[in-house]
C-alpha cells in the first residue's frame, strides 16, 4: 500500500461525510499501528476517533448493497497488483 495515498482516500471520504478529525493524528494512528499498513490499522484508527466502521469481504456483483459513498480495499486488478484503498462515490448509475 502507498500509505499517503491510502490515508488521503480515507480523508476524502471523511470530509465528504462531514466528519471533522485531526488529519495529522489520523496519520499518526495509522502509521504507528503495529500492523501498519494493513486494513486493521485503518479500522483501528477510525475506532480511536469513535467513528463506526466495518470491514467485510464483498464481491463486485453485490456493490449495489453498499451505500452511495464508501471506502474499499481493492485486492488487485490487471493494472494494479498491490492492494490499495479507494474512496468510491456513486453518481447516477456508475461509481467513481
Amino acid at each position: 500500500m502507498e500509505l499517503n495515498k491510502e490515508i488521503n482516500s480515507l480523508l476524502l471520504y471523511l470530509k465528504d461525510q462531514n466528519i471533522d478529525i485531526d488529519d495529522e493524528e489520523l496519520k499518526f494512528q495509522i502509521e504507528s499501528h503495529p500492523d501498519s499498513p494493513s486494513l486493521l490499522s485503518f479500522c483501528d484508527a477510525l475506532s480511536f476517533f469513535g467513528i463506526p466502521n466495518v470491514a467485510f469481504h464483498l464481491y463486485v456483483d453485490r456493490i449495489e448493497d453498499l451505500p452511495d459513498t464508501f471506502v474499499v480495499l481493492v485486492l488487485g486488478t490487471e493494472k494494479e497488483t498491490q492492494p490499495y484503498l479507494s474512496y468510491v462515490r456513486k453518481k447516477q448509475d456508475h461509481y467513481i
